[in-house]
């Protein structure tokens, strides 16, 4: 998550608000007349060993050790909604679905996937552009273009996505799109 700051004062008089967000995964910056003074930092779980190590390997291989996914409340509940879509198909089982998401979250809690938080507004303005230059060629919805214009904001120079309006957009407009369906890297020609 992206760090952010608050005072002494406001720490005291905000803790129960401030402490679910570093339970998440924010570091938090405690200043003093403006000057940091402490920094809150979650504590870090014992690693669990992989359900899919084969998986984790190919991660690993794309993407290296850290990722930077670009996450606001919309990202969270995309993603969560995608993997029980799969458990509606019969795609994955309901234990497969609630292991996905506690490796998600473990990866946040590890830092192998860092979230931030774009400004919705300018979000919105992004997805505007892009709906303008491409939506008639790739018929892409308009959750389709938040996503891409949320990596856009958060200068991703990849994009992960399983949905292929979602990647054609992307591959248009910039970065280089990872297929999950298919395991593929493309770049831009």
């Amino acid at each position: 998550m992206a760090k952010s700051t608050v005072s002494a004062r406001e720490l005291q008089q905000n803790l129960k608000r401030v402490m679910p967000r570093v339970e998440r995964g924010q570091v938090i910056e405690v200043t003093r007349r403006h000057r940091p003074v402490a920094r809150l930092t979650p504590v870090r779980p014992a690693a669990t060993p992989s359900p899919w190590p084969e998986l984790d390997a190919r991660a690993k291989s794309v993407f290296g050790d850290r990722v930077i996914a670009p996450s606001a409340a919309l990202h969270q509940l995309e993603v969560h909604n995608a993997f029980e879509m799969l458990v509606g198909h019969d795609a994955i089982t309901r234990e497969e679905c609630h292991a996905i998401v506690e490796q998600l979250r473990e990866d946040v809690h590890a830092q192998r996937l860092m979230t931030v938080s774009p400004d919705l507004d300018q979000v919105f303005a992004r997805a505007g552009e892009l709906w303008r230059l491409y939506t008639a060629k790739t018929l892409a919805r308009s959750l389709d273009l938040l996503h891409v214009a949320a990596a856009h904001l958060t200068s991703c120079t990849r994009f992960v996505s399983g949905g292929d309006r979602q990647l054609a957009v992307a591959k248009a407009s910039g970065p280089t799109v990872i297929d999950i369906k298919r395991g593929t890297e493309r770049r831009k020609p």
